[in-house]
């Protein structure tokens, strides 16, 4: 009967030990994720941005439903994140300061030698 009961604490411990565990990882990646997403945009609303990427705002808004606004006033960029109306999809539009969509640059690799 000691044996039993042993055996059980030892695998209950085991197994709160490895939930445990898990749960820290995911909390450390959740923090992580979320320092790597604000790159210096804070949450505005519609009102405090310029007059030009607020009409850019509400000409997306016409299909789209707004999920997120964000603003980076260093690079003068407004994330801007949408929900389409017809399949529900998330898109994510960055403007500049004249409210024009700017596209990411593609990473660029360095040329390898042969």
């Amino acid at each position: 009967m000691k044996k039993v009961i042993l055996t059980f604490a030892l695998i209950a411990g085991m197994t709160a030990m490895t939930h445990i565990r898990t749960l820290h990882a995911t909390t450390r990646i959740q923090q992580q994720v979320t320092v790597q997403d604000e790159n210096g945009f804070k949450e505005v609303k519609l009102e405090e941005l310029n007059a030009a990427v607020q009409e850019a705002v509400k000409a997306l808004l016409i299909d789209n439903e707004l999920k997120l606004l964000k603003h980076n006033a260093e690079k003068g960029l407004t994330k801007v994140l949408l929900i389409s109306k017809q399949d529900q999809s998330e898109k994510k539009v960055l403007l500049n300061a004249e409210g024009k969509e700017v596209k990411k640059d593609p990473v660029k690799l360095p040329e390898q030698q042969p």
